[in-house]
């Protein structure tokens, strides 16, 4: 019996340092993916304001890159008010809703990568338990509608193995919603402040 307990140990031990390993390799992945999408925004933004004339795919370029960052301030936003008024907000907003939403999969591969880290921590029991009772359905909407940072419920629900497909799928409707609404405003504002301006 002793024998057995001893021989699975070193097993043991070895699966988790592997696991450790991989956790490690996909948050720095992750964190690289997400650095590197920032510096590209900021240090080719002419280039990238260029993408409004892709029509509505460069909005959906733009708005998966805006938020393939993490904890990174990122401009895509800004480009996409100012895009809004060539086009119809409706479309920009589901277009750039459903770019934004599968943009944020970086935050939730984060989670994933740092559950084997933070597994059997307090904070980690804290997350489980308010995802059994919270459902996290309405978090991850109302975190994706509204300027909240959105990248900490990224995290959380990839760190809880929220579903993917609900994940995606309140994060699309909450993205589409904030979208929209930027869109809209640019609508409306940016051809005011030109000929303010002019």
């Amino acid at each position: 019996m002793d024998a057995q307990t001893g021989g699975g140990a070193p097993a043991q031990a070895a699966l988790r340092a592997r696991s450790l390993r991989r956790s490690v390799f996909q948050i720095g992945a992750a964190l690289s993916l997400s650095i590197l999408v920032a510096v590209i925004l900021i240090r080719f933004g002419d280039t990238i304001s260029r993408l409004g004339d892709w029509g509505y795919l460069g909005i959906f370029v733009i708005q998966v890159m805006n938020s393939a960052t993490i904890l990174l301030p990122a401009p895509g936003h800004a480009y996409t008010f100012a895009i809004a008024a060539s086009f119809s907000p409706l479309l920009v907003g589901l277009i750039g809703g459903f770019g934004s939403g599968l943009g944020e999969l970086t935050g939730y591969a984060l989670g994933v990568g740092g559950r084997d880290i933070l597994a059997g921590g307090r904070l980690y029991g804290r997350m489980l338990a308010l995802a059994k009772r919270r459902g996290g359905g309405i978090t991850l909407f109302l975190f994706a509608a509204l300027p909240l940072p959105f990248d900490i419920a990224g995290i959380w629900a990839g760190t809880t193995r929220y579903p993917i497909w609900r994940f995606l799928l309140y994060v699309i409707m909450g993205k589409i919603v904030k979208v929209t609404g930027i869109a809209f405003v640019g609508f409306y504002s940016v051809p005011w402040l030109i000929r303010l301006l002019a």
